[in-house]
């Protein structure tokens, strides 16, 4: 009865974590329709990696079977989430006289991939440019910030999670 109840428990934590995921995709469309903010290419790249961590969780709550896979695929997303939120931070520390040396984004995250191809497109993306380093919004933190807690604690989850399954 215990075990089943540590299971029921655990699955019930990646359905939390999908919902959680979906729900910061969510609350950032909103806030990009409603409160007329433009995301930069690399505020979208972290929201692909939250419906990634969404999709993944939501998978390891479907399919239990393969959670040793699921959850070590949802800790990688998580890092490379917090990667993206790390490089923005960081952009958002340099002086204007750096912002301007950056060749990075200076098109829309599809007009990037379109013209440039996907992984030329993905890498202008993560070099960042003045956009990047806008801070439109703040309630305590900035977006970056708050998308930095965010994976830290999707990454901490994660990696509990896949330290009970291997016991």
């Amino acid at each position: 009865m215990i075990l089943s109840t540590f299971n029921l428990y655990w699955r019930n934590l990646f359905l939390i974590n999908s919902l959680g995921a979906f729900g910061i995709v969510l609350v950032a469309m909103f806030m990009d329709y409603y409160l007329l903010l433009v995301a930069c290419p690399l505020c979208i790249l972290q929201r692909y990696v939250f419906v990634g961590i969404g999709l993944l969780s939501f998978f390891v709550f479907i399919f239990p079977k393969i959670k040793k896979t699921l959850v070590t695929l949802i800790v990688v997303t998580s890092l490379l989430g917090v990667f993206f939120a790390v490089r923005q931070i960081y952009l958002q520390q340099l002086s204007q006289e750096e912002l301007l040396a950056l060749s990075g984004c200076g098109m829309p995250l599809n007009a990037l991939v379109e013209y440039f191809g996907f992984f030329e497109g993905i890498k202008l993306a993560v070099m960042g440019g003045p956009s990047c380093a806008a801070e439109d919004w703040r309630f305590l933190f900035n977006f970056a910030e708050w998308a930095l807690i965010f994976f830290s604690g999707f990454l901490g989850i994660n990696v509990t999670a896949l330290i009970k399954s291997y016991n």
